[in-house]
């Protein structure tokens, strides 16, 4: 009758201990797992954040590539302009103020378009910054979406195996006051 009474106790305290030890592995197993997805979400969004950059830096330099072409243009265009003034002036015999007037309407016009392509060019040059720091809280938002695991605790299950130890002791005590053990 003892040996039956202890081996029930035995094999209530064995069969607590083994499902918690199956439990705090599961947890494991699950921690493990939910920080595989975190670390997978965090590389595709930092991949992700890498390629809009480079397509903004991109976009960027042809941006300025644009602008540097069309100022090129534009001094080309501005000195062919005044040249050209210049010669039809002086072939019909036309010289002072009005010359110098019309020489220096071309400048001025120069410089208001250089001005408003500047301008152009650093709005652009703005809006993509923006862009790059919109990129960043993007990923930032989307790593942290998700959660990262929590490690299982081997303490709460070393209390469980406790408690099952004397909760089977508890019982082989009750079957020894009942005359049973």
């Amino acid at each position: 009758m003892c040996i039956g009474a202890v081996g029930m106790a035995v094999a209530q305290f064995a069969l607590s201990a083994a499902s918690t030890v199956a439990g705090f592995m599961g947890q494991q197993q699950q921690y493990e797992a939910q920080q595989q997805y975190y670390k997978n979400n965090r590389e595709a969004a930092n991949k992700a954040a890498v390629n809009t950059y480079a397509s903004n830096q991109n976009r960027a330099l042809q941006e300025r590539a644009a602008a540097s072409q069309q100022l090129q243009q534009l001094n080309t265009d501005a000195m062919r302009g005044r040249a050209t003034a210049e010669v039809a002036a002086g072939e019909a015999g036309v010289t002072g103020l009005s010359v110098d007037a019309l020489v220096a309407d071309y400048y001025g016009q120069q410089g208001r378009y250089e001005r408003t392509l500047s301008n152009n060019y650093q709005m652009n040059a703005d809006y993509l910054r923006g862009e790059m720091d919109a990129t960043q809280a993007q990923a930032e938002g989307r790593i942290n979406s998700v959660q990262q695991g929590q490690k299982p605790n081997f303490a709460d299950s070393a209390i469980r195996i406790l408690g099952g130890g004397l909760e089977a002791w508890g019982g082989l005590q009750r079957a020894k006051l009942q005359g049973i053990a």
